[in-house]
């Protein structure tokens, strides 16, 4: 199956945004062995990921149990390690936060419906396309500053390539236009794009 290196940050490794689907079987491993693995036995599992994963037959993997995103954060503990779960399915929805409210409550996005999903059955297996969200116009002021994150944690979102905060270049009414993409890799990447309200 796939294999996906991990972004070590500090002391802890990372593997952020990436899509599952249901019923598909993972471990992680340190190095390219399986001599030293963790799995469903080592996790921790925020209110987001509660039920989303189970394990295999007892044998320590982790099976999805939900379609979605997920955001893995790898922690040394005591010889160890400690698998911190974070989930959000397409379905839960996302939501902008962000300088142009003081970072108060989040803005929620709508899904842009396209012809082919309002006529036509979709497959719950299929990884899935045409992601495409919107909020309603908001008012920004240049360099506000923002981020675009799923409605249910903070640690799936979406900012600027370095992970940073996106940044608003003029003042203005702008929707906040989310166009997701699922890669060949289930990496979940996100184009942003401030549109003039009219």
């Amino acid at each position: 199956g796939d294999t996906h290196l991990l972004e070590l940050v500090g002391s802890t490794y990372w593997l952020k945004n990436i899509y599952i689907k249901t019923g598909e079987i993972f471990r992680f491993r340190l190095g390219t062995g399986w001599g030293n693995t963790f799995g469903y036995t080592h996790a921790i599992f925020d209110t987001s990921a509660a039920d989303t994963l189970t394990e295999h037959t007892n044998d320590n993997n982790f099976v999805a149990a939900e379609n979605g995103i997920f955001t893995f954060k790898i922690e040394p503990v005591e010889a160890s390690y400690a698998i911190n779960v974070y989930f959000n399915a397409f379905e839960d929805g996302f939501e902008v936060k962000g300088g142009f409210n003081e970072w108060g409550d989040g803005v929620a996005m709508v899904k842009i419906e396209t012809p082919s999903e309002t006529s036509e059955v979709v497959d719950p297996t299929a990884i899935p396309t045409d992601l495409h969200y919107r909020t309603a116009a908001m008012s920004f002021t240049a360099n506000d500053e923002y981020k675009v994150k799923a409605m249910l944690t903070w640690e799936i979102s979406w900012g600027s390539e370095t992970g940073g905060n996106l940044k608003a270049t003029e003042t203005g009414s702008f929707m906040v236009d989310v166009v997701f993409t699922v890669t060949s890799t289930r990496a979940v990447t996100a184009v942003v794009t401030l549109i003039a309200a009219v």
